[in-house]
């Protein structure tokens, strides 16, 4: 899939996006690629900035993550997402 981020610079083009999903087995592959080189930065966002979180909420929610650089192409933020089901926890107000 790809998509084009809204640019925030009238000077400056838009930045095609892409996303890649897999299912390498017990686990769900979700990669985003982008022309950027730079390496992903995880950021410490004061409570009222409205950037700045996604890679804490990717951690938050995969088993893994990082990022693969691709030279001249830019560099893929990936994230792994177990599918075994996982038990529930206590007080979590789920049936066991």
């Amino acid at each position: 899939m790809r998509c084009v981020t809204p640019c925030q610079d009238p000077a400056r083009p838009p930045r095609v996006i892409q996303l890649g999903l897999a299912q390498p087995g017990p686990c769900l592959l979700c990669a985003v690629g982008d022309p950027s080189r730079k390496p992903p930065v995880l950021k410490y966002p004061g409570a009222l900035d409205e950037t700045g979180r996604g890679l804490h909420l990717v951690g938050a929610f995969s088993d893994n993550w990082g990022y693969t650089a691709l030279g001249d192409l830019g560099k893929a933020v990936w994230a792994i997402f177990s599918t075994a089901p996982r038990p529930a926890s206590p007080g979590s107000g789920e049936p066991r």
